[in-house]
């Protein structure tokens, strides 16, 4: 069986991804942080993976903080990151996008290697994310 795509808002996607976080061990991020829309990769009617789309006013699309559910089996899930990032090119194309950007700085290294394996180029290296509270 294959991997469908949902775009899923805000208000539906964001407890799923807290209850992923937590079962990851990763922080907790205010709703009001992320955009409108999240993609996320189906199989079998089990949600295995997503990723937040931020539109912009500029030929630059932003996606970023890939999440999968740790209670779907890895093997059950393979492929699906793959599939997300591609799912997510084919939106930003139809959008008028000319480029993605994201980061990753993951100690495992799944979410770098389905970037590469989708055409991502690293750029800057070495570089600490600040971010300031206002």
């Amino acid at each position: 069986m294959s991997f469908t795509l949902k775009i899923e808002k805000r208000e539906e996607f964001y407890p799923i991804y807290v209850k992923w976080c937590k079962l990851h061990g990763f922080p907790e991020i205010t709703s009001a942080w992320f955009p409108e829309n999240a993609f996320v990769a189906y199989k079998n009617d089990i949600a295995c993976h997503g990723i937040w789309f931020w539109n912009t006013d500029s030929a630059l699309a932003l996606v970023g903080y890939p999440i999968s559910n740790k209670e779907a089996d890895s093997e059950f899930k393979k492929g699906g990151l793959d599939f997300l990032y591609q799912e997510v090119e084919k939106y930003a194309k139809k959008e008028g996008y000319v480029s993605i950007c994201t980061y990753s700085h993951n100690e495992r290294p799944t979410v770098i290697e389905s970037l590469k394996n989708n055409g991502y180029l690293v750029g800057d290296t070495n570089v600490v994310n600040l971010i300031k509270i206002l």
